[in-house]
């Protein structure tokens, strides 16, 4: 009786230490998907950023078109009255 209880101690050692294992294997492997899961976090937060910058980049260069027709109207105006001499012989 003592061997067969010797025996089953030993069986529950050996299967504690497979569990053991394996636990361990679960938790490296969730280490191992928080740091990629950070990772894709910190790039999706690049990515917002860089696109806000090109949104108002793209808002600037809307301004900056608008004002340039308008110094070209004002151009067009302000040259409209000149004319030319005819040219001399």
């Amino acid at each position: 009786m003592a061997d067969e209880a010797g025996r089953s101690l030993g069986e529950i050692e050996r299967a504690s230490q497979e569990l053991l294992g394996v636990i361990n294997d679960v938790a490296e492997a969730a280490q191992q998907e928080s740091e990629v899961a950070q990772t894709v976090s910190e790039r999706m937060g690049n990515l917002r950023t860089a696109t806000e910058k090109s949104d108002l980049s793209v808002s600037q260069v809307a301004v900056a078109l608008e004002q340039i027709r308008d110094v070209a109207g004002q151009m067009d105006r302000s040259i409209a009255g000149f004319t030319l001499p005819e040219k001399v012989q």
